[in-house]
């Protein structure tokens, strides 16, 4: 009989006996929903290799190559991407936001297998019961729906139950890939097919960087973590719709190849000697699958090597950010990391095709080795050798060419459609326990080095390297038994020639199958392939090349390196700023070495004006992941382009429409509401609030550069300008000036109460003579009230500055009960800061400040008894530590009764600029008698006091009271004294009641110094109480 054969008869046709030709009928008539026909006419027109065209073949697999790959590489595309949502999440604040507790990230990495080890086999043995391109597509399909849903998670266990069905839906993802490969490619085509495809394992890297650089930028009203699960679940979804409609469920119902394109693309299949695509589960293989020493080799490989990926998916955003870039840095460099293991893959299926036939296992060992050489290099660099350790950890996703690689292990050395869909599983099995595995060795105590976590690494790569060439030679050791069996069946004449056709579709395992060979590198070329693969100058350039770069990266030392740390801190803080700057970015030791202490200096506190621009630079800060760790005191400064007082002539300058511009945008931005929108992002990012803070003015302190510290964009302005914003409405405070910071306090209240931050100190300082909130300033609305109480209840430090504006028929009294009281806001206000421990209220002047009202509420002891229908209720402050008081004017009486009230536990007590006025003044016309030292006599329990420019009320004027200087001393008296020392406050006391002089207007007084006028108070400042700059 010659080669060609009817196809009428090729199911009678005699082959090796009846046993076989039986066989062959069975399994072909049980093909899917085809008719196996056109398997048999394939093996007719072409009944062996030689009678293939190579041109047609080569025409054919171009085609396939163009219709297949692309649709599998965009899977693992999204297939990656999706497993990597939660590593990038990481970095946009998923932790924090739910919060995570402890090892709950760690777990959710875990937990994506659990579904996936739960649902691996059962997933494998549905597939082989449905079209297989559809059931791909549905699974890929709900990836996008879970992961979209768990943009709406709100905890750890919402959170986790979504991770285990996106992994149960996900376990079907890779052997789904394998088999679609193994249906329409060759052995020796398949590790070249599944490379191309799982190169874009690599390509989803660095999209995935890509998109979580673009998400980061994103300023919408959910957080960053939350836009990367909705928007990459919904492309996935997409996408499985897409793939619905063009993937091939098998050769015979693949759209755009005519019937000879089909014929050829079966007929060259069978030199795989797997089988064809069965719907039907045959447990015997399942059996012998499970039986197979090889499977379960198999499983152990698929953990060895996913030890690595499991915590390199999940931490290697986390290992970069350690090496000291920001968020959106560390995206983009996922970047690099992508496109190197695209290059590794690609490198791994050049060398598989141009080195000796079934040389696997070997490629497979030597990619080991720079994955072994970069986890080497990351655990012994120094921990400032950024750039090593960076190429370092980029060298360990090597292992993923020789994953690749070893997963056509198994589509070419596994027959049985059923046992390939459970040596498939398997694998998968085993990379499940690795993956849930590797998180656990990246402790959270050891970032950002992770130490274990590398280790792991480096463990796993060592024991897989030699599990290869366990592969290697068990496969020399099934091939020597095939070749036995052979000679066996030849001796017995059951197996007379050696047709492959006789067994090509047949579903028969490989161990059934005695045309069966293993895949593995011949033994006496395995020492040639090694010198051809390590001689191919690609891999040179990897093997010697990037590790002497490594070597010059980590040892080369700097001048700058060799500096001790003490001495070049102390260098660097004589230089000027910009000097400062320029020596930072001179390398990366130096930025290293600077960093904190140039974070403390110029970022712990920092000044803001209400600008857009000003605003967006702290929200910035606040994003910086380093940075916001620092920033604990942000200051709102009162610059404002509104009702300012202009030179004459600015109209016509060049700065005039940069002004204008300015005042627009000003107003488009407080009429909006957006200032405090801005202000409550900045202030839910920064972790280490403690204190916020308005002024108007430029603090002192500014040791570098002798000079002040300005609100952010306010330098820029006057350059620009040539307008000093703060200076503009002149030297006094102003109805707007007080109007303006009374909208900034409110948009800082509503902020945090917005934001959830709970800083413990708020403070005003107002500085401009005659400035100060008016009561109305501290009004607290009901529709936010809810959230700024917890804000006031967490405050310990409250400093104030106040424009009591009183009433021209204030009676001094609190006893109306039907009396409208102007101060119900700020007795309000107080009322809801029961914890603080240190209150500091200045009003706006000694001389015109007189809030009787105000300080005989907050002396009001807290008794039972009726209350007063207007007023809230006494406050207790029992905390309240420190007091300051300073620019009013107030009854003696009224003063020591607030003092007393909060005996019980202040220790400290500063008065500034405070004059006391007799109730009985009508009485006192023409006596000389200083109420000071009876006042200061009822003073106890103190274990600090401050006196400073303090005065008294006559008939005709405000007075200073001086201190005597010490004997032998001459000029005028003290106006201030302090004391620290518990023990010395009862001399301090008694050397005040003897030392306080008033100077009479009349000249009767203890010196010869001219009396002070009241300009000398108005030209004093309430700086000596604001003793933080």
């Amino acid at each position: 009989m010659g080669d060609e054969k009817d196809p009428a008869d090729f199911e009678h046709e005699s082959n090796a006996g009846d046993t076989v030709d039986i066989k062959v009928a069975d399994e072909l008539g049980h093909n899917a929903n085809e008719p196996h026909s056109i398997y048999a006419e394939a093996l007719a027109r072409y009944p062996n290799d030689e009678s293939i065209d190579q041109i047609d073949e080569t025409k054919l697999k171009r085609k396939l190559d163009r219709r297949i790959l692309p649709l599998l590489g965009i899977c693992y595309f999204f297939y990656y991407v999706d497993k990597t949502t939660l590593s990038y999440a990481a970095i946009f604040g998923i932790r924090e936001d739910l919060p995570l507790k402890k090892d709950e990230y760690s777990w959710l990495s875990s937990l994506f297998y659990f579904g996936w080890l739960f649902w691996a086999i059962p997933s494998n043995l549905i597939m082989q019961k449905c079209p297989p391109a559809w059931y791909l597509s549905f699974n890929i399909f709900m990836w996008g729906v879970l992961l979209m849903a768990q943009a709406a998670a709100n905890n750890f266990a919402t959170l986790a139950a979504l991770r285990i069905l996106s992994g149960a839906f996900e376990a079907i993802a890779d052997p789904a890939f394998m088999m679609i490969t193994s249906m329409y490619y060759t052995r020796a085509e398949q590790p070249s097919r599944i490379a191309a495809w799982y190169a874009w394992n690599g390509i989803g890297v660095a999209g995935g960087g890509l998109i979580g650089y673009g998400i980061g930028n994103i300023k919408g009203a959910l957080q960053s973590w939350r836009y990367e699960f909705i928007i990459v679940g919904a492309a996935c979804s997409v996408w499985g719709i897409i793939l619905c409609l063009l993937l091939p469920n098998s050769p015979v119902t693949f759209r755009g190849f005519s019937h000879d394109e089909k014929l050829l693309m079966i007929a060259r299949m069978r030199r795989n000697q797997t089988g064809v695509e069965q719907r039907r589960i045959n447990w015997s293989q399942i059996k012998e699958a499970y039986l197979d020493y090889k499977t379960w080799l198999f499983t152990f490989l698929g953990f060895v090597s996913n030890v690595p990926n499991g915590g390199i998916s999940n931490f290697s955003t986390l290992v970069i950010k350690g090496l000291g870039f920001n968020t959106l840095n560390t995206t983009l460099l996922g970047i690099p990391q992508g496109v190197i293991v695209v290059i590794w893959i690609v490198l791994a299926a050049v060398c598989n095709r141009y080195m000796p036939n079934n040389s696997r296992t070997l490629i497979c060992a030597v990619f080991m080795l720079p994955t072994i050489a970069g986890a080497l290099g990351f655990l012994l660099a120094p921990t400032d050798a950024y750039v090593g350790r960076l190429i370092c950890f980029y060298l360990t996703g090597s292992y993923q060419a020789s994953f690749v690689l070893s997963l056509s292990l198994i589509t070419s050395n596994t027959g049985g459609q059923s046992k390939k869909m459970i040596v498939s599983g398997m694998i998968w099995f085993g990379a499940c326990i690795g993956n849930i595995a590797s998180p656990f060795f990246y402790r959270t105590e050891q970032a950002p080095n992770y130490p274990m976590g590398i280790g792991s690494l480096l463990a796993a790569n060592i024991i897989e390297v030699v599990l290869f060439f366990v592969f290697h030679y068990a496969y020399k050791y099934e091939n020597r038994c095939k070749e036995k069996q052979r000679a066996e069946l030849r001796a017995s004449g059951e197996m007379e020639n050696n047709d492959l056709n006789d067994t090509a579709f047949t579903d028969m395992t490989d161990k059934e199958n005695p045309n069966f060979d293993y895949a593995c590198l011949p033994a006496n070329t395995i020492y040639y392939g090694l010198f051809k693969t390590i001689d191919h100058p690609l891999l040179l350039l990897i093997t010697v090349t990037i590790p002497l770069l490594i070597t010059s990266a980590m040892d080369s030392p700097s001048l700058v390196r060799q500096i001790p740390l003490e001495v070049f801190l102390q260098v660097s803080s004589y230089l000027s700023t910009p000097d400062l700057c320029s020596l930072r970015r001179t390398c990366k030791h130096a930025e290293t070495s600077l960093f904190e202490t140039f974070a403390k200096e110029f970022f712990s506190k920092r000044q803001f004006m209400l600008s857009e621009t000003s605003l967006q630079a702290l929200i910035d800060i606040s994003n910086h992941e380093r940075l916001a760790q620092f920033l604990s005191h942000v200051i709102i400064g009162l610059d404002s382009f509104e009702n300012g007082s202009l030179a004459p002539g600015f109209s016509q300058t060049a700065g005039a429409n940069r002004y204008n511009a300015g005042l627009n945008d000003e107003r488009a931005l407080l009429s909006t509401g957006q200032d405090r929108e801005m202000l409550a992002q900045a202030f839910r990012n920064l972790p280490n609030l403690q204190t916020v803070g308005l002024r108007d003015y430029s603090s002192w302190g500014r040791v570098r550069d002798n000079g002040l510290w300005h609100s952010y964009g306010a330098t820029t302005i006057v350059q620009e300008t040539g307008v000093r914003l703060l200076d503009l409405r002149g030297r006094y405070g102003t109805d707007e000036d007080a109007h303006f910071a009374g909208r900034a306090f409110s948009s800082i209240l509503y902020a945090l109460g917005q934001s959830g931050a709970t800083p413990q100190a708020f403070e005003v300082l107002l500085r401009k003579p005659t400035s100060g909130l008016y009561y109305d300033a501290f009004k607290i609305p009901k529709f936010f009230e809810p959230s700024v109480t917890p804000v006031l209840s967490s405050l310990k430090t409250v400093l104030l500055t106040i424009d009591p504006r009183l009433s021209e028929t204030d009676n001094g009294t609190d006893d109306d009960p039907d009396a409208e009281y102007p101060d119900f806001p700020l007795r309000q206000f107080l009322c809801h800061t029961p914890n603080l421990t240190h209150l500091r209220i200045n009003f706006h002047s000694q001389l015109r400040s007189n809030p009787q009202l105000f300080m005989v509420w907050l002396g009001r002891p807290m008794i039972s008894g009726p209350l007063l229908s207007k007023s809230p209720d006494p406050i207790a402050l029992s905390h309240l530590q420190r007091l300051d008081i300073g620019m009013l004017t107030i009854s003696p009486r009224v003063l020591l009764t607030v003092i007393h009230k909060f005996k019980t536990t202040l220790r400290s007590l500063s008065l500034w600029k405070v004059h006391l006025e007799p109730e009985d003044q009508h009485r006192q016309a023409g006596k000389r008698v200083s109420i000071w030292p009876k006042f200061l006599s009822h003073l106890s329990g103190l274990d600090y006091l401050s006196v400073g420019c303090i005065g008294q009320v006559l008939p005709t004027r405000h007075q200073r009271i001086g201190f005597k200087l010490p004997a032998g001393q001459s000029g005028k008296p003290d106006f201030t004294r302090v004391c620290s020392r518990p023990g010395d406050m009862a001399d301090f006391l008694s050397s005040l009641i003897s030392d306080a002089v008033v100077t009479w207007p009349e000249g009767d007084r203890l010196s010869d110094d001219e009396s002070m006028s009241g300009d000398e108070y108005d030209s004093d400042s309430d700086t000596d109480m604001d003793d933080d700059e």
